[in-house]
């Protein structure tokens, strides 16, 4: 995949449409600060969600959670967008900076807590 053109930034803003594949969620019960959390390209902003309740000692398959940070060891830093199953079957899905969502089984992944 080729990086975007630099002269993208010479267009004028008003002949610009953001699109992403991330799509907004339109349900109404989401509290004010899930609602704003969402950064100019549309793409979710997870570090405006509070994560008191995390433990941060902890790196164990059953602490992570929809939003938490972790690094992979190929793919880099992402957010985990997406948690299926539990146990050895545990498959999480991961949005990293360049808007791929990546999955994997959580018990061969080698995430680490960032």
């Amino acid at each position: 995949m080729f990086p975007p053109s630099r002269f993208l930034a010479e267009i004028p803003t008003q002949y610009i449409e953001r699109i992403s594949k991330v799509i907004r969620p339109a349900s109404s019960w989401r509290s004010e600060a899930a609602r704003n959390s969402w950064d100019d390209e549309g793409t979710p902003n997870y570090d405006d969600f509070n994560s008191d309740h995390l433990d941060e000692e902890s790196g164990s398959a059953d602490d992570l959670r929809k939003g938490m940070r972790v690094r992979h060891p190929s793919y880099g830093v992402g957010i985990i967008h997406l948690l299926e199953g539990f146990g050895d079957d545990q498959k999480v899905t991961i949005l990293f900076p360049n808007k791929s969502l990546k999955k994997f089984v959580v018990k061969f992944a080698r995430l680490e807590r960032v």
